[in-house]
């Protein structure tokens, strides 16, 4: 069997490993697999992901990929580490599969002993990173002029934002209007005040503040929809 999915209670870790050229057959097969795993272990679980030794992910399993994905989601996946040759076709097949859909947020490492590392040094964050397709977000500080942005990731304790227009600064409090407009679902606003904790280019990082439980559940019952839609 090309595909085997394991887990470490002790590490609360999940564990893949892709080899050969995985069929439907298979995929659905690991899909029950990874269900029987997950129950084992506890909120906030980490993944390892090794496509090392795997030629190419084949396109009528891709709906499978995705279902695994949006179970992992719903289920309190933490962090994600794929272990993937990033000079490979299949790197650009599920990155762009990855950025194509709503998921978690994903980084990748050369080899598995890496991955391991990665996740050891890693603290946890306070809501799983979620792919959000460059979501449009407006926000503004001081009460200023408007500027659109778009969302790169989202948790319920923060996210990621590229805007042309990097006027902010560490430290600083902005507020923004989050709007999500899915044809099958509701369109749903979010606003939400948050303080910049990260700028690296045309990209800055901000932490929510004064965001309520009601809100968050809100937010966590909404990226959750988003990413079933998917499927």
């Amino acid at each position: 069997m090309s595909l085997k999915v394991k887990n470490n209670i002790k590490k609360n870790r999940l564990y893949f490993i892709f080899s050969g050229k995985p069929t439907k057959e298979e995929m659905d097969r690991l899909y029950t697999d990874v269900r029987f795993n997950v129950s084992d272990l506890k909120n906030c679980f980490d993944v390892i992901s090794d496509f090392s030794e795997c030629k190419i992910v084949y396109l009528n399993g891709i709906k499978t990929f995705i279902k695994i994905m949006n179970y992992l989601f719903v289920n309190g996946v933490g962090e994600v580490v794929r272990v993937i040759n990033e000079n490979s076709l299949l790197f650009i097949q599920v990155r762009n599969l990855s950025n194509r859909v709503y998921g978690y947020s994903t980084r990748y490492v050369s080899t598995f002993e890496e991955a391991e590392r990665e996740l050891d040094l890693l603290n946890k964050r306070n809501g799983t990173r979620i792919n959000v397709n460059g979501m449009p977000v407006t926000y503004k500080k001081n009460c200023l002029n408007i500027i659109t942005g778009k969302i790169e990731n989202l948790s319920t304790s923060g996210c990621a934002i590229e805007s042309g227009e990097m006027d902010v600064v560490i430290g600083e409090i902005i507020s923004m209007e989050i709007e999500f407009k899915n044809e099958a679902i509701t369109t749903e606003k979010f606003k939400v005040k948050g303080q910049v904790v990260r700028v690296d280019g045309r990209t800055f990082a901000v932490k929510f503040e004064e965001f309520e439980k009601d809100e968050k559940d809100r937010l966590w019952k909404r990226l959750i929809l988003e990413c079933q839609s998917e499927i």
